[in-house]
């Protein structure tokens, strides 16, 4: 059992979770999938200049939107342009309680009032992608992680 009185002990878990889903101190790139203000993954065809025909196609993601940094000191910083353009949130972050994120047997990082001043979480999912959820409180207390976009190490 996780005791949060131990300091030292809760670090050394967060950094061996943070291990598992990419370098600490780095940067995820925020693409939007399913948004607010879509910016959807599209596919460009290309054709040969002299015959017209058809060759191959591109395939791009979607719209960088911002990045959410995660420091292994327990601190993060995020700008994400569809919530905040322009602003920087930066603030502590925690680990999730046991199914704190919509009841899911996952561990989960919370960006403590982030952007908007909600609490954010990055969080697997069962694909194998990493997500972007936001927290929407209910006015009998509860929370409810609502997918806002996937992240894309950098």
């Amino acid at each position: 059992m996780l005791d949060l009185k131990e300091p030292n002990r809760l670090n050394r878990i967060a950094a061996m979770y943070i291990d598992r889903i990419g370098n600490v101190d780095s940067k995820w790139l925020i693409f939007c999938v399913q948004n607010i203000i879509p910016t959807p993954g599209s596919v460009t065809n290309l054709y040969d200049k002299t015959t017209g025909d058809y060759v191959t196609h591109d395939y791009d993601k979607g719209a960088d939107q911002g990045k959410v940094i995660i420091n292994k000191n327990g601190t993060y910083s995020m700008t994400h342009a569809a919530w905040a353009k322009g602003k920087t949130a930066e603030g502590k972050w925690r680990l999730s309680f046991p199914a704190e994120i919509n009841g899911e047997r996952i561990q989960a990082i919370v960006l403590l009032n982030g952007l908007t001043s909600v609490d954010w979480a990055v969080a697997p999912s069962d694909n194998g992608k990493i997500r972007l959820l936001y927290a929407m409180r209910w006015t009998d207390g509860s929370t409810t992680w609502v997918f806002d976009s996937e992240l894309y190490k950098n």
